[in-house]
């Protein structure tokens, strides 16, 4: 498959529809928690339910994980780097970064984004760039420190490439899950061990218009819950096979 056609492809299956799907059933207002603040953003949640549906339909899409950069002339930049946090995305071939995770939807005085991030260029007021050497990514941070640059940017620095069999990650979502804070309930707790699998069943079908959205109508994941999708975890095995994900995984 050429370039141009792995983006488009890449571009119908996670599109904006999808994003907003997932932005609705993960993301949250922040929120203070026994391990600090929690900015919402549930990035390996969303990250993980991507790498799923891409490698479900034969992208050849990899997790990530890494930190973000954020600045806007309206506040105060927004970093992960030093905070004791991480960021989780995905890369499709060499298309990085994809993120369906990044939306402003929460944070006063910031303008959201209106898509879904797939690859690098401008994206409404951020200009997404990409690193993967901390020594320029900190050069990068402190130029917009000194300069106070009068346009957005949003820049991604990547840490680590998961090399994990997609099996693996189906089967053992908390290898790459983090755990919920101290007190609370992740989703597999509240709604069962396969609502990974009902969601990206159910993203797979927003995508090619089979199902309403749920953003539409301002649902939740107990509306996944309840639509069924009966036997999502087969469905999403077969549909790994028959992408050939059996044999596939990070080899960088």
């Amino acid at each position: 498959m050429s370039e141009r056609s792995l983006l488009q492809k890449t571009r119908t299956l996670l599109s904006r529809v999808v994003r907003k799907e997932m932005n609705l059933l993960y993301t949250e207002p922040p929120q203070s928690t026994s391990r600090g603040v929690d900015g919402g953003l549930f990035c390996r949640e969303h990250a993980y339910t991507a790498y799923l549906l891409g490698r479900a339909n034969a992208l050849p899409i990899e997790l990530r994980l890494g930190h973000y950069f954020v600045w806007h002339p309206s506040r105060v930049a927004i970093v992960t780097l030093d905070s004791g946090d991480d960021h989780a995305w995905c890369s499709v071939d060499q298309v990085s970064p994809v993120d369906m995770s990044m939306t402003f939807r929460y944070v006063d005085g910031l303008p959201d984004l209106d898509r879904p991030i797939l690859g690098l260029g401008q994206y409404g007021p951020y200009r997404v760039t990409y690193e993967s050497d901390e020594s320029e990514f900190r050069r990068y941070m402190a130029r917009h420190a000194a300069e106070s640059p009068a346009t957005g940017s949003i820049g991604y620095l990547e840490v680590e490439r998961i090399a994990a069999h997609p099996y693996d990650i189906l089967e053992r979502p908390n290898d790459f899950l983090l755990p919920p804070a101290t007190g609370a309930r992740s989703i597999a707790d509240e709604l069962g061990s396969d609502i990974f699998a009902k969601i990206v069943v159910h993203l797979g079908e927003v995508a090619r218009g089979r199902v309403q959205p749920l953003h539409k109508t301002r649902q939740s994941a107990r509306t996944v819950n309840a639509r069924g999708y009966p036997n999502a975890m087969d469905r999403l095995r077969e549909k790994l096979r028959e992408s050939g994900s059996e044999a596939s995984g990070d080899a960088d």
